[in-house]
């Protein structure tokens, strides 16, 4: 009888653990705030407002330390170059599936935007943000052509 309770409470303690640790290892929209939507939101526009007055160097800089190791500045210099050329500055962002990891220490944010360029094309836009010291800094960012 006491080893049926064991496996029971191991059970019970297995599927708690998961529940708890779940936050940690997947973006879930349903942790995100109305905050968050709204942070997503401004931060989508900074970087549109960088890229439409050409500041890559300005979104380079402040981005993550982990997406300046990934990622060369001339790299990143020639991918919004490439954007610009082809689509032209970004106009409005419509944001959707946005959600929030929890780390040790840090909050991560994701979101996708559908975003309308001035060429008269519509991109979806993948972001991700870190919070370090109560800033968010860019961590990825991918653009798909609609």
């Amino acid at each position: 009888m006491a080893d049926r309770s064991f496996w029971s409470t191991l059970r019970i303690f297995r599927y708690s653990l998961v529940l708890i640790l779940f936050p940690f290892v997947h973006y879930s929209g349903f942790l995100a705030t109305d905050a968050d939507k709204a942070d997503a939101l401004q931060l989508a526009n900074t970087f549109h407002a960088q890229m439409t007055h050409g500041d890559s160097d300005g979104i380079y800089d402040d981005a993550d330390k982990a997406f300046q190791n990934a990622v060369s500045r001339d790299h990143h210099d020639a991918y919004l170059a490439s954007i610009a050329s082809h689509w032209g500055t970004p106009l409005d962002c419509t944001p959707s599936n946005i959600g929030v990891r929890f780390g040790f220490g840090s909050k991560m944010m994701s979101a996708e935007c559908s975003t309308r360029f001035s060429n008269g094309y519509t991109a979806l836009e993948k972001f991700r943000w870190k919070k370090t010291d109560n800033v968010y800094h860019l961590y990825y960012y991918a653009f798909h052509s609609k």
